[in-house]
């Protein structure tokens, strides 16, 4: 009778989990599910002359649908020549020039309006006649800077990093993949360390235009990735040798490698004058770290809670496995098509 207790409890289970994730693959409209948050808009600001600027104002192309941004200038800043404006190719940029009086900007408050609703970010450079800088980060949730010469880039771009990761389902997605599976600890570690290892190299080449490689074949890629995870995660018989399963460092540094051009199209996105590229790198890549090892940490204390349920281990991995691949077949197609 208790056996058939238990059994009933874990079939139970195993509907349930189901049940969640036929809601979230098939309940859900994929084409929501952004792949990676929206890159930051750039605000800078450069004194000519006494309390006169040159505002560049930096949008990318992709945004939230139905929402316009647009940079709040103090009332005193009165625009002196017509908005020029030019259409890259993953952005719009606007340049004008405004004078703001004897005043200037040092001390003063700046708004992006829209920002709330966009789901994206924006970064504040304010460059001074007398060679100061104030640099900052505008989050989606905050409505406001306060210029202050000085201050520093570190903050704003861990922030960044941070959030690029955290809100970025494909990389989550491929690490969640590693943790389900490989077995052992030491190969875990080994895995995850390469694929930092690897994401930092492509990073920091990508940033300073070592490598090139076209950003729409990376976000190709990146699917890809995902669909081997998934498939490997799906195939019942464990004795056949595989390169993620026999050697999961080699293959997730070779895919952190590819994961690194797509931290590098963010990062490359909020337009970094060449002085800033250094620490902007560090920080941006630290704040990477930080978001994948927190996911991490999440990850193990799920997995671990998983074991004292009689939810079966091999469960989790197909129904994890099918709803990565179901994503992961999404964005390749989606993404493939935007090639032709």
């Amino acid at each position: 009778m208790g056996s058939r207790c238990k059994t009933v409890v874990r079939k139970l289970c195993e509907c349930t989990v189901w049940v969640v994730v036929a809601f979230v693959v098939v309940g859900v409209d994929a084409s929501s599910v952004q792949a990676h948050p929206l890159a930051p808009s750039l605000l800078e600001m450069r004194e000519q002359v006494d309390g006169v600027y040159t505002v560049r104002w930096k949008t990318p192309n992709l945004r939230a649908p139905g929402v316009e941004l647009e940079p709040r200038l103090p009332a005193r800043c009165l625009a002196i020549t017509e908005k020029s404006a030019e259409v890259l190719a993953t952005s719009l940029e606007e340049r004008w020039r405004v004078d703001c009086g004897a005043q200037g900007m040092d001390g003063s408050t700046l708004g992006i309006s829209g920002l709330d609703r966009s789901r994206t970010n924006a970064l504040i450079r304010v460059v001074f006649a007398d060679g100061r800088v104030a640099k900052g980060l505008i989050p989606s949730d905050a409505t406001e800077f306060q210029v202050v010469a000085g201050r520093g880039v570190a903050r704003s771009y861990l922030k960044l990093g941070f959030e690029h990761i955290a809100l970025g389902p494909d990389h989550l997605l491929f690490i969640m993949g590693l943790l389900l599976l490989i077995v052992g600890t030491r190969k875990l570690l080994g895995a995850i360390t390469a694929f930092t290892l690897g994401h930092s190299l492509t990073l920091g080449f990508a940033i300073f235009d070592l490598i090139h490689v076209p950003q729409q074949w990376v976000e190709v890629g990146i699917a890809i990735s995902l669909v081997v995870v998934a498939l490997e995660l799906v195939r019942r018989d464990q004795r056949v040798r595989s390169l993620l399963r026999e050697h999961p460092w080699f293959a997730s540094f070779g895919f952190g490698l590819l994961h690194g051009l797509g931290f590098a199209g963010a990062l490359r996105e909020a337009g970094l004058p060449s002085d800033e590229i250094p620490s902007a790198l560090l920080f941006f890549n630290l704040g990477i770290e930080a978001g994948q090892l927190a996911f991490i940490a999440v990850m193990l204390g799920i997995i671990a809670s998983l074991r004292k349920t009689p939810v079966r281990r091999v469960w989790v991995d197909r129904v994890s496995a099918y709803a990565i691949g179901s994503l992961a077949v999404f964005w390749m197609l989606e993404r493939g098509a935007a090639l032709f």
